[in-house]
């Protein structure tokens, strides 16, 4: 997926960068993530948090040892876009 499209989402650019790889590699562990992003470990934990909380990311723990994240299928976008226009609608955004 379009990196830009995410970003006009309302993605930052590394939850974009994130997010697609998410989307080629499916769950993975936040390690492999973070080599793959080129981004620290502590950073991309950060991100994926943020990403969960937004609803684009879910996370699956395995015998309470290693969480693996995954991104949700790309029509949930729609709500993040929905949300978007209802806060332009507001005057919330310029």
């Amino acid at each position: 997926m379009g990196s830009e499209l995410l970003i006009n989402l309302g993605l930052t650019k590394d939850e974009a960068s994130i997010y697609n790889i998410l989307l080629e590699g499916g769950f993975m562990p936040a390690r492999t993530v973070a080599i793959r992003a080129s981004l620290g470990r502590p950073l991309t934990y950060k991100i994926l948090d943020d990403m969960i909380v937004k609803g684009i990311v879910e996370k699956k723990d395995i015998n309470g040892k290693i969480s693996l994240f995954a991104p949700i299928h790309p029509r949930e976008l729609e709500k993040l876009l929905a949300k978007k226009k209802e806060e332009i609608n507001n005057g919330q955004l310029v």
